[in-house]
């Protein structure tokens, strides 16, 4: 825990951020907020939590709009664990209902938005996101899948290496050298993990972000990654956490 608020207290979004007025400052909160409470909601069985999380994610909604990505992460979570514990995960029905129902009622002014003026509703992402690549309009279909496929590269490894672009411009990937390294350490083993509940959580997050960057105009946009921003420093405190294990090994048996 205090290495991934050491990480997200020190990306290079994160301060930048706190020096603009932009709204989307406010993803990255929502996002740990919604994803954790239901995380522990789901483990414990405690309703107060789903009622949390499905407030939160609701509110979400009036902010920015890679904040639409999260209920998708929400379900596409909960469709796993459906599929992984059936029955088990059946037996939820009723927190479910309450966290559906407590969602619905706050998003409400959105849900009215979507289905009375859609075009309204999506206009801040039809504005940001291109459904084909510059230049390959009138490509072909394996052209246009290569240039999709550089897309999502340069939007993954924004975390990493590939310097941040739009809005913001740091000039820098999302992480430093020393956390990014950490980062890559903690995609193996969250990999390794993927069954359990928190590794499909962290790579379905991760996953979320790496799809908006790859849609956006200038991937890897920097306005697209605080959502990210939490995720990056948990996953890099697992790859570090890791490394701190294995070095101890490695010195036990000298």
């Amino acid at each position: 825990g205090a290495v991934a608020g050491l990480v997200a207290a020190t990306t290079i979004l994160h301060v930048h951020l706190s020096r603009q007025g932009f709204q989307n400052v406010f993803d990255g909160l929502f996002a740990i907020v919604v994803l954790a409470a239901l995380e522990r909601a789901w483990s414990e069985s405690r309703r107060d939590l789903f009622i949390l999380a499905g407030a939160a994610l609701a509110i979400a909604q009036h902010f920015y709009a890679s904040a639409h990505a999260l209920p998708i992460i929400v379900l596409a979570w909960i469709a796993l664990r459906f599929m992984l514990e059936g029955r088990r995960a059946a037996e939820r029905w009723r927190d479910l209902a309450a966290m559906a129902f407590v969602s619905a009622v706050a998003a409400w002014p959105q849900l009215t938005l979507a289905l009375e003026h859609p075009a309204d509703w999506l206009a801040p992402m039809s504005r940001q996101i291109q459904a084909l690549p510059a230049g390959t309009e009138a490509a072909s279909p394996l052209a246009f899948a290569m240039a999709m496929l550089a897309r999502v590269h340069d939007a993954s490894l924004a975390f990493v290496s590939v310097d941040m672009r739009g809005s913001f411009t740091p000039a820098a990937p999302l992480l430093p050298p020393l956390a990014a390294a950490a980062f890559v350490v903690g995609l193996v083993d969250v990999a390794r993990r993927w069954r359990e509940p928190v590794a499909q959580l962290l790579a379905l997050w991760i996953a979320s972000v790496v799809a908006i960057g790859a849609l956006s105009e200038f991937t890897p946009a920097g306005q697209r990654y605080p959502m990210a921003v939490p995720a990056a420093a948990l996953v890099a405190a697992l790859g570090a956490s890791w490394l701190v294990r294995a070095a101890s090994r490695l010195g036990s048996r000298a």
